[in-house]
């Protein structure tokens, strides 16, 4: 065992699990009360892709029909069902899930939550949640299962620390998306000189600030060290 660090269970760091799953909620046409389905969850993209989602409901299905209440800010989202071993960090409460997908929702006083999706995110654990797939039509697991999944965590004070690296970079890279994903629309309408120059002087900009970010993120050698054994 690494020193420090300890070796936990999933389900004893877990406070609270949002499952509604068992029936599917009535929908209707678009609506602000957004239905998060396993297509908005990203295997490399860490936040729930909202463009993605096709299904709402309305105000009352929203404020009555959920059993177990709705993601929060923080929460991880895990699918049970079709694409086992993504996850995604909730980044802001938005939206309600039912079939094939839970929300965990971690004890803060023994587990970071953006740690803990790091943990899951990491290669490692995700051949352990598809070793998990009981068989069927679709891949799938069961909650218990994936509760009784161990890993090694190390105090708190260090699970902050390896988050801000690792967030400090996916915060980078989606803005390096977004620019990119701008810049991609503009080019199927833009097409002149100044245009195409502004579009490249963005570009450089984005590799600078990305750069630099990842410089100031990686300076602190001894939490780098800890990001290493997170892999290990």
């Amino acid at each position: 065992m690494r020193k420090g660090w300890k070796e936990v269970r999933l389900g004893d760091v877990i406070e609270y699990i949002v499952d509604n799953r068992g029936k599917t909620p009535p929908t209707c046409e678009k609506s602000p009360y957004e239905l998060i389905e396993i297509n908005a969850i990203s295997a490399t993209l860490k936040s729930p892709q909202y463009n993605e989602i096709k299904k709402y409901v309305d105000e009352d299905t929203y404020l009555h029909w959920f059993r177990n209440g709705h993601p929060k800010e923080g929460d991880i989202l895990v699918p049970t069902v079709g694409t086992l071993g993504a996850v995604s960090y909730v980044n802001k409460k938005r939206g309600s899930i039912a079939q094939n997908l839970i929300a965990l929702r971690t004890n803060l006083l023994l587990c970071h939550n953006e740690f803990l999706y790091y943990v899951l995110c990491n290669p490692n654990t995700k051949q352990r949640l598809l070793n998990l797939d009981i068989g069927g039509v679709q891949p799938s697991i069961k909650v218990p299962h994936l509760l009784d999944l161990f890993f090694d965590i190390p105090p708190l004070s260090e699970q902050r620390a390896i988050t801000a690296i690792l967030s400090c970079l996916d915060n980078k890279i989606e803005l390096n998306n977004a620019i990119n994903h701008h810049l991609a629309e503009r080019s199927a309408t833009d097409s002149s000189p100044d245009i195409r120059r502004g579009r490249s002087v963005s570009r450089r900009a984005a590799r600078r600030a990305f750069s630099c970010s990842r410089s100031s993120c990686c300076s602190n050698i001894g939490v780098q060290i800890s990001l290493n054994r997170l892999s290990a």
